[in-house]
């Protein structure tokens, strides 16, 4: 049977809704294969990343990183990681620092797809979540954020990260609470308005 002959009976064996979706089926088929197999890559790329990262001495001046993200629909995104202001004690100990982590689309963007910025004190084993935003949703990219996060303060073995929910985001305030909670956070409200709130995640290592 000729090529052109199988594609007229393939058109014949289907209506015209059904061999669309025959097709779409197919393309998200091969878009999922390529997918998964891209996603093994980047998952040892990212615990090679965290293994060095748990094994480098941070030195007390400021410090960089970078690493790519996949997500899904195969968006890729770049990560940069910075730490920086550096705190110390009278004695010379360090107490306290910030981390500002930030992902972009592209090497020309200059406007972040979303950052996470905090500050880590050392006197009381806590992080405070300062500011955490995304300009896209439901790709994990906030949540890869939060994982890089804690394994940069795993290495000093804070116990806690906290954080504030403010009343400017009350209209996202689902979207919120279902991000900390998947997250592993537990949200906890003020009163029953829910325009503040406050994020508590304890650490077990």
């Amino acid at each position: 049977m000729s090529f052109k002959k199988f594609i007229l009976n393939l058109l014949n064996a289907y209506s015209n809704e059904d061999f669309i979706d025959a097709i779409k089926q197919q393309r998200n088929e091969i878009i999922k294969s390529h997918y998964d197999e891209l996603k093994k890559k980047f998952s040892f790329l990212h615990e090679h990343f965290f293994n060095r990262l748990f094994n480098y001495s941070l030195s007390n001046s400021p410090t960089s990183f970078a690493i790519p993200y996949l997500s899904m629909y195969n968006l890729y995104f770049f990560i940069f990681i910075n730490i920086d202001d550096h705190q110390f004690d009278l004695e010379g100990r360090l107490c306290s620092f910030v981390i500002d982590i930030n992902a972009y689309r592209n090497q020309n963007d200059f406007n972040s797809a979303a950052s996470l910025y905090c500050k880590v004190n050392l006197t009381n084993s806590k992080c405070k979540i300062i500011d955490i935003h995304s300009r896209y949703s439901r790709l994990g990219v906030a949540s890869f954020m939060l994982r890089i996060l804690e394994e940069i303060i795993k290495r000093y073995k804070v116990k806690k990260i906290t954080g504030w929910l403010s009343p400017a985001d009350i209209n996202n305030r689902d979207l919120q609470v279902n991000f900390y909670t998947k997250n592993g956070f537990t949200v906890n409200f003020t009163d029953n308005t829910r325009e503040n709130g406050v994020i508590v995640k304890i650490l077990d290592y």
